[in-house]
């Protein structure tokens, strides 16, 4: 059986006592004696009354309208400005180079079937440009051209002016001139086919300025790099340069470095006998080529050349021609003197092979050879890996990020787009990007990554943005009566 309260049964004392022990109690019954202000149930209405009504839900192009002024989407229309101007116009027009190099005036001019070789063409002292054999000559010497053409006309001027006289002397003058004129037989006209003059035989002449000198040499040496640094020092103090160089350093046998120079003519022999000096000479040849023959019949070509160009002025074709042949005359008679002014040296140097038993010395150097190589082998896979790393983060990381953009629309998830990750790829692409599109665009590249940075902050915001859900209306909890 529960017991029965009853209203009138006798009560604790901590009811009866005045006032009660309790503090708790004691406020309670204090409040209860105050009246209540007199706007307590309108301030009590105004707090419930949002709560009770339900919330209306804003449409989604109010809220995409709002979203627009905010400052990711600010910052998203600023990088794309950033971004359309920092990309060159020529990269968005397929099919287009972005630079076209413009032909020489002498290569546009020529035809098909005289077209000049210039794969191997070579600079020349002059400023002409002519190539490694002798049919394969092209014209690039405008200046020299017009010297040619000036001193011709000065020639032609200086026959044909009238002598200076007055009076009856020039009348006697020019009467015996017309004279002599009827009298001598008329000089055969000049033949085109370019025929074989008799080459005159000029006074003065010194066989040894038209020499061509090369040489080849075989030296023996104890170290190939000490060697090596030797010749090269060699040719600074004596005004040549190197060519071409080759050395092989094999596992076993005879190292070898093979070595083509140019050798100012002067200085020549000088230099062959310190570069014996420097070992054992295995091998010697010295050779000379007379010029003098070549070089004045090319002189008589390029006048005959020079006298069709004056004479056949109206067709232009043939004169083009001509024109073409005389340029290719005037380089290969520069091509002439730059052989007559530098001697060339082909050089072999071999280092003699190490003895069967090793000594100390051989073990050191043996030892060092191959510390050499081990290093130079790190250091190249090293640079190879900054290389070739760079583009394939950017790559990888290109398509880490589209991955991740395509489950965020296909799954709708925010959360699979970690803000972390994204931040990392960010960063790994701002260190590598600028490297990958190298340091003449370094400047334009970081911009452009920051413009891309920018832009995907903004984005994913604004995304964050509209797909946050809105909160759901709550009505208020009953208190519970006591």
């Amino acid at each position: 059986m529960s017991p029965v309260f009853d209203e009138n049964s006798e009560k604790s004392e901590e009811w009866t006592q005045d006032p009660p022990a309790d503090p708790g109690l004691h406020t309670l019954l204090q409040s209860l004696k105050q009246e209540p202000p007199a706007d307590y149930f309108e301030q009590f209405w105004t707090e419930l009354q949002p709560q009770l009504t339900p919330a209306v839900s804003e449409s989604w192009a109010l809220r995409l309208l709002r979203q627009l002024k905010s400052p990711p989407a600010l910052s998203v229309a600023a990088a794309v400005l950033v971004i359309a101007l920092l990309i060159p116009t020529g990269v968005l027009k397929t099919g287009q180079p972005l630079l076209q190099a413009e032909a020489p005036t002498g290569v546009q001019e020529q035809t098909e079937a005289q077209s000049l070789d210039t794969s191997r063409a070579k600079t020349l002292p002059g400023g002409g440009r002519v190539a490694a054999r002798n049919e394969g000559l092209i014209a690039q010497n405008q200046p020299l051209l017009e010297d040619a053409n000036r001193v011709e006309r000065d020639q032609d001027k200086a026959v044909t002016e009238e002598p200076m006289v007055l009076g009856a002397a020039r009348q006697d003058l020019l009467a015996e001139d017309a004279k002599t004129k009827e009298e001598r037989p008329a000089a055969p006209a000049l033949k085109k086919d370019n025929q074989a003059r008799k080459i005159p035989i000029l006074q003065g002449y010194n066989q040894a300025d038209y020499l061509v000198k090369s040489a080849t040499l075989g030296v023996e040496v104890a170290r190939l790099d000490q060697a090596f640094s030797s010749v090269s020092k060699l040719m600074t103090e004596h005004g040549g340069y190197i060519v071409s160089s080759e050395m092989s350093r094999p596992e076993e046998g005879t190292a070898t470095a093979r070595i083509s120079l140019k050798v100012p003519k002067q200085h020549f022999l000088t230099v062959i006998e310190q570069i014996e000096k420097t070992g054992e000479v295995r091998s010697k040849q010295i050779r000379s080529e007379d010029l003098w023959l070549q070089l004045q019949r090319q002189k008589i070509e390029i006048d005959d050349l020079q006298t069709q160009v004056n004479e056949n002025k109206e067709n232009k074709a043939q004169q083009r021609a001509l024109k073409r042949q005389l340029r290719e005359q005037e380089l290969q008679r520069q091509e002439f003197e730059q052989m007559l002014r530098m001697a060339s040296l082909d050089l072999v140097l071999t280092q003699k092979a190490p003895s069967r038993f090793w000594s100390l010395g051989d073990v050191g150097e043996q030892l060092r050879v191959r510390l050499n190589r081990a290093l130079q082998d790190t250091l190249r896979m090293l640079v190879n890996i900054l290389v070739f790393l760079p583009p394939l983060l950017i790559y990888f990381g290109c398509a880490w990020l589209i991955w991740l953009l395509l489950k965020l629309v296909l799954v709708t998830r925010l959360e699979l787009l970690s803000p972390r990750a994204l931040s990392i790829a960010y960063l790994l692409g701002l260190l590598f990007f600028p490297l990958a599109m190298g340091g003449k665009d370094l400047f334009r590249a970081t911009l452009l990554f920051a413009a891309l940075l920018t832009a995907g902050v903004g984005i994913k915001t604004l995304l964050g943005r509209l797909r946050k859900p809105e909160p759901p209306a709550v009505a208020p909890a009953d208190q519970e009566e006591t």
